[in-house]
Formats: C-alpha cells, structure tokens, sequence
C-alpha cells in the first residue's frame, strides 16, 4: 500500500498607502512578503499475509520518506484610481511578483530553489448607466514563462488572462435602503497546465 501526502499554502501580507491628488485621481502602492511551507512524504507497507500470492515468512518493513520546506520573497505593486468623469470610475494595478524562495526545512536534505512571479496587470471600469443602473468590467494579465526553475517551467500554462463583468440594478428603493439586484461572470485561465491541458474556471454569481 503506498501513500503519499502533500500539504501546503503560501500566503501573502501586505500593507498599503494612498492618496488622493486631485479630486479625479488617486495613487498607492502596497509591499508585502510571500510566507508558507509544504510537507511532503511518502510511505510503502506490505501485507504480511499476502504478496503477489506468496505467503511472507518474513514480515517486510515500512518504507517512509519525504521532507519539509519553508517559502518565502517580497511582492509590492502600484495602483491607481482615475474618475474621468462623475459616472466613470477606472482603476488599474500593476503587481510585481519577486521571486519566491524554497528551502529545505528542519534539516531536510535537498536543494534551494527559487520561482520568479510574474508581473500581473489588472483594469477595471465602473459605469454608472443610471441612477440605479451601474455595469462594471475587469480585465488581468500575467505572463508564466521562464519562471527560473525547469520543474514549473514545464507545466506553465504561458501568458494567461482572466476577465469578468457584473451589473448591478436598484430594483426597489425602501426608506431602509435600496433593494438590489447583482449578477456577475468572471472566467479566469490558470498559471499551470493539467494533464498538457489548459485549465480554465468560470464563476457566475446572482445575489440580491
């Protein structure tokens, strides 16, 4: 019986700052770092009783292996605000990725290595249409080429995209507040190909 166990997350923490220069436009940026680990380990016992239908006079040892590693790298990005008008808001953000480290952990034999994040460009638009009627548009891009490790360059899906666009209608106004109706759809191209594949996600959303 063979078992293998991976587990693991990055996760990121950031802090930002803004401000607003003029009464249409406003700028800020954010720095943070990249914090995770991964564990992995793989196992192999046999039935005593039965091996390829030969009975074990001998019992044969569990076989255990596997290893730990901690990751970690500095990410930041620039974002902007821009109201072209009273009934159009854009914004767009340009996130620099570093590169993140993987170190064995705990003693762990194995190699360090490092994985460049692409830069991401994102944009996004608010259109008021009415006074209860607003559409919204967003749009991102990263390229997951040479990413400076042969393993993740082997499975990168290449430059992906990922868009999405909502509406939102006031149907009804209460002296509580307005009663709205929200509708959204966001598709969204993985960084990493399965199986030689391109993996794609799409989400649809309804919410009042």
């Amino acid at each position: 019986t063979d078992t293998f166990i991976s587990d693991g997350a990055i996760v990121t923490i950031q802090a930002g700052w803004a401000r607003r220069w003029s009464t249409t436009l406003a700028l800020g940026a954010t720095l943070g770092l990249y914090r995770g680990g991964l564990r992995r380990g793989f196992s192999r016992t046999f039935d005593r009783a039965v091996a390829d239908s030969v009975t074990l006079q001998n019992p044969i040892d569990r076989f255990a292996t596997g290893g730990q590693w901690v990751h970690s790298g500095p990410l930041g990005s620039l974002n902007m605000s821009w109201d072209p008008s009273s009934d159009v808001q854009v914004g767009a953000t340009l996130g620099w990725g570093g590169t993140i480290k993987v170190n064995p952990a705990d003693g762990a034999e194995g190699i360090s290595r490092g994985v460049s994040v692409p830069v991401e460009f994102k944009v996004s638009t608010n259109v008021l249409l009415a006074s209860t009627l607003a559409v919204n548009v967003g749009l991102a891009s990263s390229n997951w080429t040479d990413l400076g490790d042969p393993s993740v360059d082997a499975v990168s899906g290449g430059r992906v995209w990922s868009y999405g666009a909502g509406v939102e209608w006031e149907v009804l106004s209460f002296w509580a507040g307005g009663f709205p109706l929200r509708v959204g759809f966001h598709r969204s191209e993985l960084p990493l190909r399965f199986l030689e594949k391109q993996v794609r996600e799409s989400t649809t959303s309804f919410r009042i």
